[in-house]
């Protein structure tokens, strides 16, 4: 039986989506805020599955698809973000995600890109597919994605916020801590990638 799982939606979210699911032949919705609400069937059955993460979900947040569940790589997994980029794509490959969605698409984008996923097939932007290839075929080059590997999920969330254009205030507001503590992330980052500034940064992780 196919299945949609919605990850951490807001109610708009979850209305609209939820609409989706019988025009892609999903039987049955869910909806979670964590995935460790989620009781685990098998692989054949996860197979059949999508999951939607939503900007709220830690999963997201992390660039990580559901770490602590190995079994849930069987499933497809579609990440929602409020400003896509060619370098958060990239990582979302990297990482197992089947395509992007902005959260501002349209429906028949939307659409779209719902088919695809459900198809098994990418739902990625051009740019990002030809920077995944080329990257891939010139070994020893380390990319913004790789780089990924070195930081921690909060100070990932910090990057990706950098990238969506967010001051260090606007961070602090949405990560719900203080902007010393944002500042100490940064820096941790930039240690961590042998970057020097917020520019470089942004050169190497946005679009």
């Amino acid at each position: 039986m196919k299945e949609l799982i919605l990850v951490a939606p807001t109610a708009t979210e979850k209305k609209r989506f939820e609409s989706w699911a019988p025009l892609f032949g999903y039987q049955k919705v869910h909806t979670l805020m964590q995935l460790e609400e989620l009781s685990f069937s098998g692989k054949s059955q996860l197979a059949q599955t999508l999951f939607i993460h939503f900007p709220g979900s830690a999963c997201l947040q992390s660039l990580k698809v559901c770490p602590e569940h190995e079994n849930l790589s069987q499933a497809r997994h579609l990440a929602v973000i409020p400003k896509p980029s060619s370098s958060l794509e990239m990582a979302l490959m990297n990482y197992g995600f089947r395509g992007v969605l902005a959260a501002t698409a349209s429906r028949d984008l939307q659409a779209v890109v719902l088919e695809k996923v459900t198809k098994g097939e990418l739902a990625f932007s051009n740019t990002a597919m030809s920077e995944y290839i080329l990257s891939s075929c010139k070994p020893g080059k380390v990319t913004g994605y790789q780089l990924l590997d070195s930081v921690t999920p909060k100070e990932k969330q910090v990057i990706i916020l950098v990238c969506e254009g967010m001051t260090n205030e606007e961070i602090a507001k949405s990560m719900n801590i203080s902007i010393n503590t944002v500042k100490m992330h940064l820096q941790n980052i930039y240690k961590k990638t042998n970057l020097k500034s917020r520019s470089q940064l942004l050169l190497t992780f946005g679009n």
